[in-house]
């Protein structure tokens, strides 16, 4: 049985299955413990010599009374006869009553073939089996006793099902809904588990292949199965493993590329140099070595991003000091223009990679300062479980379309983020990277008064899982 469909199909047939025979062995069981137990016939022998008893000691009126209370406790209607099958309390029997114990005297009683409505003491389990298998448990009991003095009575119990209507009662029908119920909810919870374990295993490794582990898998977690969940985490698995192979040779091809163009761009840095010496200063000259200058940083930023990307980083956790991080970055950034304004408190502790932190938030100052003509404000605000950073200009912002799209590689804005600003759409990306590195997050709106706020979540008090731990306090300027 390979196919989920019938594997639940005949789950819920189980379950109907159980359910019957499991009310059907509750009735027999209940059955043959009824038929068995000696304590009914002990009951009604019992009854009948209390009632002898009591009639012969203390009259006609505590007999009454006695059926009375006997019958508040048990619901039970009794009589008492004498040998001449009259009522000891004076009481007429009823007519169609007194037709039966007539007819029973008329057969005498040598007469094998006893009357149905008449119970002798040695064969109870008989009568009582007939009872509950011909429907006949309504028929009156008549017990012979003798009393202490000699005397033969003639015990009635009118009712006789509420012996034995503990079969039938309410309680036991609350029982089999029980036990119905309980058959019900330990099938479906066995099946639910069965269907939603490995539907979670591969919700949880598709989230882990989507935060960018590419060696998430879930068939070996799912075991064998050979149905179409099993088939689903093969497919997942190949799926990963097409991804994976597909990111990791773009990533090997960006390296490669990356490496390749070192050497001609040194060759060309040397050749500027000649000629500059041959023929000096040009304006054609410069040109050149500033593209070339931008060629090389478009190497870096490409290796970076390459490395952050991949799961082997040689980038280090240790404690440090953040507001010592920022203000060296804000004085580079205002060496050629005052535009940057740093407010943070005395002293912020957390852990991570300084010079990764470093290149993330110079990354993002520097894309401010280079689309925004007035004022940049970096904040640093503590949290009781976070450091929260943002970075703020005045300039056009974003399209609100291309936001969620501003941290991809690559991924330039249209509009006033147009080429001919610079840069190459891999500062953001590289930045966001090394955020998600630190278990950090990273979010960009446009603000209401105008410009672009960046905003950074640092986790505080513990190293992130990510980064390869240090030991010692290093928070020098990279």
């Amino acid at each position: 049985m390979r196919r989920l469909y019938w594997k639940i199909f005949f789950a819920f047939w189980l379950v109907m299955i159980l359910v019957i025979v499991t009310n059907l062995a509750v009735t027999w069981i209940q059955v043959r413990l009824f038929q068995s137990s000696e304590q009914k016939s002990e009951h009604i022998s019992e009854l009948a010599q209390e009632a002898a008893e009591i009639y012969e000691e203390r009259g006609r009126q505590a007999l009454i009374l006695w059926k009375k209370q006997l019958f508040h406790r048990t619901d039970l209607k009794v009589l008492l006869l004498d040998e001449h099958n009259r009522q000891v309390s004076g009481h007429p029997l009823p007519p169609h009553f007194k037709d039966l114990l007539e007819g029973r005297s008329r057969r005498g009683n040598d007469n094998r073939q006893r009357s149905p409505y008449f119970y002798e003491p040695e064969d109870q389990q008989y009568q009582i089996k007939r009872r509950q298998f011909f429907d006949k448990r309504f028929r009156p009991i008549i017990w012979p006793t003798i009393s202490a003095s000699g005397k033969r009575y003639h015990f009635v119990v009118l009712n006789p099902h509420e012996l034995s209507d503990h079969l039938y009662s309410s309680t036991t029908l609350l029982w089999r809904i029980g036990i119905s119920i309980l058959i019900v909810i330990l099938v479906a919870l066995l099946l639910s588990h069965y269907l939603v374990k490995p539907i979670r295993l591969l919700q949880h490794a598709s989230r882990k292949l989507a935060d960018g582990d590419l060696n998430s898998r879930v068939a070996k977690s799912m075991g064998k199965r050979r149905d179409e969940l099993g088939q689903l985490g093969l497919d997942f698995d190949t799926m990963a493993h097409q991804i994976q192979a597909l990111l990791e040779g773009q990533q090997q091809m960006l390296r490669d590329i990356s490496h390749e163009l070192r050497t001609p761009l040194a060759r060309l840095r040397i050749a500027l140099e000649l000629a500059r010496k041959r023929s000096g200063e040009s304006n054609e000259l410069d040109r050149m070595e500033l593209e070339a200058e931008r060629i090389n940083e478009l190497i870096d930023e490409i290796l970076c991003l390459v490395r952050l990307n991949s799961n082997q980083n040689d980038y280090h956790s240790s404690e440090l000091e953040l507001v010592a991080l920022l203000r060296p970055l804000v004085e580079d950034a205002n060496f050629e223009q005052q535009r940057v304004l740093l407010k943070a408190p005395e002293t912020t502790i957390i852990h991570g990679d300084d010079k990764l932190l470093y290149r993330a938030i110079e990354n993002i100052v520097r894309n401010a300062l280079k689309y925004s003509e007035g004022e940049v404000e970096v904040k640093l605000e503590p949290c009781p479980d976070s450091v929260e950073i943002s970075i703020t200009d005045s300039g056009p912002g974003v399209d609100k379309d291309s936001l969620e799209r501003l941290f991809e590689p690559f991924f330039r804005a249209d509009q006033s983020r147009g080429r001919e600003s610079g840069g190459y759409g891999l500062g953001l990306a590289i930045a966001a990277k090394a955020i998600k590195l630190h278990q950090g997050k990273i979010t960009a709106r446009n603000r209401e008064s105008g410009g672009l706020e960046v905003c950074i979540s640092l986790p505080c008090g513990q190293s992130p899982k990510n980064l390869k731990t240090e030991h010692h306090n290093d928070s020098s300027e990279p």
